[in-house]
């Protein structure tokens, strides 16, 4: 498989390691597959008065349970990748450096010149990744942004990542147009998309191989032990023995993609089926 596949954990531990652990075992491995995390800290996010404020105390690792975790999961052959949402999030991302292969900026936190300061001090000149998700953002203000960024806070590789998760999206607002308009606006990078389509749905794995034939090189999917059992950001998610079927499906996508204009069967087949002059009597 060509196409990044970025397996995005979530919320969906419902604060438990185990649980982590547990999902870390059961998800196939193979290469190009990420595991994403989310990390942030309650008072960094919310406030005290917001309705998801003590759901967040109950989600909340700390420094040595997150540094187990990634090491765990590292440990699998996973490449390991955090959102960031905080400062919090950025200790974490610091105190783990080694182990981690990227970092994902929702839309929401690219204005938030704190996290971004910070950030660049942490990852500039390193070989860090940065996936950009650009929800909601128009062409002019992405451009505007990847200029900022590279002027005032990390070079590093972008990926700009197009999706937003609706819990779940319905499928006229998953705009997988957007992967042609930003492949033809920014050539030289990566495009990423983000697939939160309902994961009960045959189109939970039709939609990351539509992405693919449209032109993304990387497929973000939100993954859980057990829909049914899952208590936060199960609506998007496939379950462990869904992913084999996704990467069957992109595996598929690729091949119907191919890599040359002319392949060599189709070579062959006008080779031997073209029609060649003879002449209309002896010579």
């Amino acid at each position: 498989m060509k196409t990044y596949l970025l397996l995005e954990v979530a919320n969906s531990h419902g604060g438990s390691k185990d649980y982590i652990h547990k999902l870390i075992d059961s998800l196939p491995q193979e290469k190009n597959i990420g595991i994403k995390f989310q990390v942030f800290k309650y008072d960094q996010l919310a406030l005290k008065d917001y309705e998801w404020y003590k759901v967040y105390v109950k989600l909340f690792f700390d420094k040595p349970t997150w540094k187990k975790t990634l090491s765990y999961t590292k440990g699998k052959g996973f490449d390991v990748w955090i959102d960031v949402f905080d400062l919090y999030g950025v200790e974490i991302l610091k105190d783990n450096l080694s182990l981690v292969t990227g970092i994902k900026l929702q839309s929401s936190v690219l204005d938030n010149l704190k996290v971004l300061k910070a950030l660049s001090e942490v990852i500039g000149n390193k070989k860090i990744k940065v996936i950009l998700n650009i929800a909601g953002r128009e062409l002019s203000i992405i451009k505007e942004i990847l200029g900022d960024f590279k002027a005032n806070y990390f070079n590093n590789e972008i990926i700009l990542q197009a999706g937003f998760q609706a819990y779940p999206t319905d499928a006229e607002d998953l705009t997988l147009n957007k992967i042609h308009v930003l492949k033809s606006e920014f050539p030289g990078l990566t495009i990423s998309y983000a697939d939160h389509v309902d994961g009960k749905s045959p189109l939970a794995f039709d939609v990351p191989v539509f992405a693919t034939l449209a032109g993304a090189g990387h497929i973000e999917k939100h993954v859980c032990l057990d829909r049914k059992k899952t208590k936060y950001d199960f609506q998007s998610a496939i379950e462990p023995r869904e992913c084999q079927l996704l990467i069957y499906k992109i595996n598929d996508a690729e091949k119907i993609l191919g890599t040359k204009l002319i392949s060599e069967k189709e070579a062959n087949y006008l080779k031997t089926t073209i029609e060649k002059p003879i002449v209309s009597s002896g010579i």
